[in-house]
């Protein structure tokens, strides 16, 4: 039987497709047409002749524009007008602002009395592990008004035995992360010190160093966060030996957050038991002259991590003062326990430790910032948190840095200190 190539009339009574049947059936089952082929062959009868014939899809008119979208917007034009009074006033209540995404806002540095106006020359510097090993780590120096520049690792530790101050941050966190968070740090710092340092004219601010370790976003968080936890404890190893470059005899405060906490517990342990076992070349840590204060701020670490018997016991007893910014209401830290699944401990800084834990002779306080920061677990709410940054400028220089603010002397500022019933 022949077959030939004719367009297709219109209306044909003959017309039959092939996927008629088909068609009919999903009807009566109520499911919608799907067409899949942008054209379909069908076989047309004449005189006895079947001939192939194409389908064109009919061309459809233009949609009419309804009035639905014009109905919308005046539906959400009231609203709109009654929240313009709140974004220019700035007073959005406290559970707005903990479920919307907080800016990197810069915090100018406290002015001095009269009015002095200068701030105060910041000094920060960042250490990048992500690079390779000790001998690749680039060494970098904010500068201000053209950013951050390479810098020579050995001008890190120059500048004789002033207060050095280091950050280690958490999980999930770029290198320019890192970089921002150290200078709004250095800034909160400035502004927590005397006013004399403040306006430049007195003992200058700490020497903040970012301690940058490779921590990027990587898969799933569950999966991501038990990747990173066995990092963490690897690049203890390098953190100690960072720690071991810097003299006996200048003060050290060490913020690590999240995971940095981690980092910076092992990592201390790590140079104590290398001073302990007498290793050659190591140095001094448990008997340093300067001060060692730590500042651990949701610290996704054990919460038996500084017991008596806990694993980083020498770190805690090689510092003089520790400091636990902990978040009870932390959505991330709840999961703590399925990160090491032979663990079966809650996150140190979601359930906190008892007083009777701490080594003698060490200051040790803790707080609970759940109701400043909610449920987040970032760093920048922290930071942002005027009586939480209070706390933690006051726990890293009060008596690291000659006239810094002390808990006592800041407005509004409770202290929290154990009694003498709980120091056993």
């Amino acid at each position: 039987m022949a077959l030939s190539v004719t367009p297709r009339s219109a209306g044909s009574p003959w017309t039959k497709s092939i996927h008629g049947a088909r068609r009919c059936e999903k009807r009566r089952r109520g499911k919608p047409r799907v067409s899949r082929e942008p054209r379909l062959w069908h076989l047309i009868p004449v005189h006895g002749v079947r001939q192939a014939v194409i389908r064109q899809p009919p061309s459809r008119p233009p949609r009419a524009v309804s009035g639905r979208p014009l109905r919308a917007l005046l539906a959400v034009l009231p609203t709109v007008c009654l929240m313009l009074p709140i974004v220019a006033v700035g007073s959005w209540p406290r559970p707005v602002l903990a479920a919307m995404p907080v800016a990197a806002t810069v915090v100018p540095a406290a002015d001095g009395p009269g009015g002095c106006g200068g701030a105060a020359p910041l000094d920060v510097w960042a250490v990048n592990t992500r690079t390779g090993g000790d001998a690749c780590a680039r060494v970098e120096r904010f500068a201000p008004g053209r950013g951050w520049r390479r810098a020579d690792a050995g001008a890190l530790f120059d500048g004789g035995i002033g207060p050095l101050v280091l950050l280690v941050h958490g999980n999930r966190y770029e290198h320019a992360d890192a970089l921002e968070q150290a200078v709004m740090l250095a800034r909160r710092l400035a502004a927590c010190g005397s006013d004399r340092a403040a306006c430049g004219s007195g003992p200058q601010p700490p020497r903040v160093v970012a301690y940058s370790w490779p921590s990027d976003k990587q898969g799933i968080l569950l999966k991501d966060s038990r990747r990173k936890y066995e990092r963490a404890r690897c690049e203890a190893e390098r953190f100690s030996r960072f720690l071991g470059r810097i003299e006996p005899e200048r003060p050290v405060g060490i913020l690590g957050y999240s995971y940095g906490a981690l980092v910076t517990l092992a990592g201390i342990e790590s140079l104590v038991a290398s001073e302990r076992a007498g290793a050659g070349g190591a140095t001094v840590w448990a008997s340093r002259p300067a001060p060692v204060h730590l500042v651990l701020v949701a610290a996704a670490v054990r919460c038996d991590a500084v017991a008596p018997h806990g694993p980083y016991r020498a770190a805690a007893e090689a510092t003089d003062r520790i400091v636990l910014l902990n978040n009870s209401s932390d959505s991330a830290l709840r999961f703590f326990p399925w990160v090491d699944r032979g663990l079966e401990a809650d996150a140190l800084g979601r359930v906190g430790m008892p007083v009777r834990w701490v080594p003698p002779g060490i200051d040790f306080r803790q707080y609970d910032a759940a109701g400043a920061v909610g449920s987040s677990h970032r760093f920048l709410l922290y930071l942002e948190a005027a009586g939480v940054s209070r706390r933690m400028c006051a726990g890293l220089l009060d008596g690291l840095v000659p006239g810094a603010a002390t808990e006592s002397t800041v407005p509004g500022l409770v202290v929290e200190a154990a009694g003498p019933d709980e120091a056993g």
